[in-house]
């Protein structure tokens, strides 16, 4: 049984954001960010496509992008 496409990109997000930031993405840090985005708290840095955006925010006093996914509102990756 094939995984939801959403379920998969969380999957992704947590090891990067771990990786890269040094941070444990728990699940209310990840409803935050992504309150975040909805809300128009987030600085839209770049479109890449009609459902893919990259965010730019603050998390834990670092500067730092993340890849959006709109059609299923989660957090692909974060990027440097």
């Amino acid at each position: 049984m094939r995984r939801p496409k959403v379920v998969s990109q969380i999957r992704h997000a947590k090891p990067r954001f771990k990786v890269r930031l040094g941070v444990r993405l728990t699940p209310k840090m990840y409803a935050g960010l992504i309150q975040s985005i909805q809300d128009g708290d987030s600085e839209l840095v770049e479109k890449q496509s009609n459902r893919v955006s990259i965010f730019a925010m603050e998390i834990n006093d670092q500067k730092v992008r993340v890849v959006y996914d709109k059609n299923t509102k989660a957090i692909v990756t974060v990027l440097y």
